[in-house]
């Protein structure tokens, strides 16, 4: 075990030790005795595939598995699964308590030449909707120094409970940094945690800004005008989490906010006008603790717009974002009850998430290619509906009312993938976890024989920027979210493990 605390730097073409780093980091051997000791939340009990790909199971074989190829033992990577915040903490506290009986009684120079990590993502509690998304979901390296994670809906007991396990990591992490160990938080914070990288992960904006980003591209909204506007719902489940709920509201607004504003958007159901903003998330959640209050809830909408001609009938759609897979499938359920026809195939059949991101590496960022202004053509005053008015031109065409729109949703979930291969659900999404694990076990393993985090702007480096937080810097790996349709289903999720073929009905 070192005794001193392990440093980050920060790579540039005249800084030759980087240089050397970075070349020589796959011809020096793992110290013998490093270690790693993985953190994470317990994946709980799942009893049906209406659940997110990416868990934390998945995620630390994942990392387990790298971590063995850049020359780890198998012995010298410990995973600990914990139930709660409590758990975790007197699991942490029971690592300090042998990395302290280690070094009395080997002596404080035994171990000088090995540089160990501890892996920690926080065991904190999250709500059904946040689940949805996925285990991997993040707060993002900007909220590393938030107040407090004590959420308001727990008890004054379970609330009491959970900050005395906050101080507990607190402390043991300081203990394990001061024995020499770099502490990597992984997906969320917890205050007052120092932490030497950070590995970020996506969060609930980030999952809104990719499906309206793409829905926007699939649908050609740059093209659309006030007197021909396209037909958009947003729906998100109502859950006790606002902050998720709003967050993605946020990210998908700012993509589509200029176009309802516009009015070369609208949504029939009048959830969403074009004097709506980031703040109106709350008219446009509903109902979603199971299959047939989320199908109710999406009816409504349906029954809402201003060209329904009775219940049942299609009335004209053009896309919806439902914020998940689980409320993707119960969107297309509807639809499909209500006698909508085709799929994503017949709309702008060029445009895919291929064409518009290139492959599934994780290098090309979804969220920086932005969509196109709207129009510039002026609102027609007769589309009322811009403004909130329930009115709109009701003398669309039959055939143009049934045709399926464009559904996304969030999290490839296996039970929704036959729905993506057939178009009823244009896109998925998911955390790239297994790019995820590649950059964190090569970042241990740069600590392991170099006794540092590097950071560089070189292409493929696993740490590309750092924050810095109270004069610390905090090196920061991240990988962009994988957007998923039917064209490339089979590299981005067959190929590479995260569903198999059986699941998409190949």
């Amino acid at each position: 075990m070192a005794l001193a605390a392990c440093g980050i730097s920060q790579a540039s073409p005249s800084d030759s030790t980087d240089s050397d780093t970075t070349s020589s980091a796959t011809t020096k051997k793992i110290p013998e005795g490093s270690r790693v000791d993985i953190f994470v939340p317990s994946d709980g009990i799942t009893l049906t595939q209406n659940t997110p790909t990416n868990k934390w199971g998945s995620f630390t074989s994942a990392v387990t598995k790298q971590l063995e190829e850049e020359g780890y033992a198998s012995d010298s990577v410990n995973v600990t699964a914990s139930g709660s915040l409590k758990d975790q903490a007197q699991a942490l506290e029971q690592l300090v308590s042998d990395v302290t009986a280690d070094a009395g009684d080997e002596g404080a120079s035994s171990n000088s030449d090995t540089h160990d990590v501890v892996l920690l993502a926080p065991a904190l509690t999250l709500d059904s909707e946040t689940k949805q998304f996925g285990d991997l979901i993040g707060d993002g390296s900007g909220h590393l120094e938030k107040a407090s994670t004590v959420s308001a809906t727990l008890t004054a007991d379970q609330q009491e409970e959970q900050e005395e396990a906050e101080k507990s990591i607190v402390a043991s992490s300081a203990a394990l940094r001061k024995a020499g160990d770099t502490i990597v938080l992984v997906s969320r914070h917890l205050p007052g945690v120092v932490a030497d990288g950070f590995v970020k992960t996506s969060d609930a904006y980030d999952i809104g800004a990719l499906q309206a980003n793409q829905l926007a591209k699939k649908l050609e909204l740059s093209e659309a005008t006030a007197q021909n506007p396209k037909r958009i719902e947003i729906v998100i489940p109502k859950e006790s989490n606002t902050t998720i709920s709003s967050d993605f509201f946020r990210g998908v607004w700012s993509v589509l906010g200029p176009y309802f504003k516009a009015g070369s958007v609208i949504s029939g159901s009048g959830r969403v006008t074009k004097t709506s903003s980031a703040a109106s998330w709350k008219r446009v959640l509903l109902e979603a603790d199971s299959a047939t209050t989320a199908q109710a809830g999406f009816e409504e909408i349906l029954d809402a717009s201003s060209d329904a001609r009775s219940t049942g009938s299609p009335v004209k759609l053009d896309g919806v974002i439902a914020s998940n897979d689980f409320l993707a499938a119960q969107v297309s359920n509807v639809l499909k009850d209500r006698g909508y026809t085709g799929s994503a195939a017949d709309i702008n059949p060029e445009i895919t998430i291929g064409g518009i991101v290139g492959n599934i590496t994780g290098n090309s960022d979804l969220n920086k290619d932005k969509v196109p202004s709207p129009s510039a053509e002026e609102d027609s005053p007769s589309s009322s509906l811009n403004s909130g008015d329930d009115d709109s031109d009701s003398d669309s065409s039959s055939d143009e009312a049934q045709q399926w729109p464009i559904v996304t949703g969030f999290g490839s979930y296996a039970s929704n993938v036959q729905l993506v291969v057939s178009g009823k659900q244009w896109l998925t999404g998911l955390e790239n976890r297994t790019a995820l694990a590649t950059d964190v076990a090569k970042a241990c393993a740069d600590v392991a024989r170099h006794a540092k985090l590097t950071v560089s702007k070189a292409s493929g480096s696993y740490a590309s920027s750092s924050v810095t937080l109270k004069g610390h810097k905090v090196a920061v790996i991240t990988r962009s979210l994988v957007g998923v349709t039917g064209s490339n289903l089979k590299t981005a999720l067959i190929d590479t493990g995260y569903v198999s073929a059986a699941d998409a009905g190949l």
